[in-house]
């Protein structure tokens, strides 16, 4: 909760082109991998691999 509190204002200005780059990588890719942080990449069910 303190981690998303502190990383909210750091994404929410850039999560529309986020999620704008994670739809075009799910297009283009069978696997994906991303940080945790990067929550668009999960949004879209596609198999992916974590890595911190």
């Amino acid at each position: 909760m303190q981690m998303a509190t502190i990383l909210r204002p750091c994404l929410d200005p850039v999560e529309d082109a986020m999620f704008d780059a994670a739809r075009r990588l799910c297009a283009e890719s069978d696997v994906l991998i991303g940080h945790y942080f990067m929550y668009p990449l999960q949004t879209f069910g596609h198999p992916d691999v974590t890595v911190a």
